[in-house]
């Protein structure tokens, strides 16, 4: 795989927990406008609402009209594809020399600077960043290995981070 792809999957990487939080933050959302009323009962354990008529069934139709069952299941499969992406990726960057794998937690997990960078590691700019290029390549060969790697790069090239 090319220093860009690397560079790309790194991007993605960086932001998988962000994406994730804000898919479950969503869901739950769903889950509360939606669903959260069925589970609402009174003194006698039954479900009540202030409209006439079978509240449960009413809002269960109302529920499956907005199509949210259907978007939670949708959240649900790409929190589960981001997990394991999150892992295949985690996996190939455990494998990285530890300079090489330090270097690229910083410039993609904490976002740090080409100057923040070399001050923390205590190297000249220019020998960061050669070493960030490093990085990449030797990333971009571990990830050669990984299976489904195209689909990866492919979610990585489309994500938003």
């Amino acid at each position: 795989m090319t220093r860009a792809g690397a560079k790309n999957v790194m991007e993605y990487y960086g932001g998988i927990q962000t994406m994730i939080k804000l898919l479950k933050a969503e869901r739950a959302e769903i889950e509360i406008q939606n669903y959260n009323a069925l589970g609402a009962a009174a003194d006698d354990g039954l479900p009540h609402s202030g409209q006439p008529g079978k509240p449960v069934e009413s809002m269960a139709i109302t529920a499956a009209e907005n199509g949210a069952g259907e978007r939670m299941r949708e959240i649900d499969e790409k929190v589960e594809i981001m997990t394991a992406d999150y892992a295949a990726i985690r996996g190939c960057l455990d494998g990285l020399h530890g300079r090489y794998k330090q270097i690229l937690a910083m410039r993609y997990l904490h976002r740090y600077s080409w100057g923040k960078i070399s001050v923390r590691m205590e190297t000249p700019d220019s020998t960061a960043r050669a070493w960030h290029d490093k990085a990449l390549s030797a990333l971009g060969t571990a990830l050669e290995d990984v299976p489904g790697i195209g689909e990866i790069l492919g979610r990585a090239s489309r994500a938003r981070v």
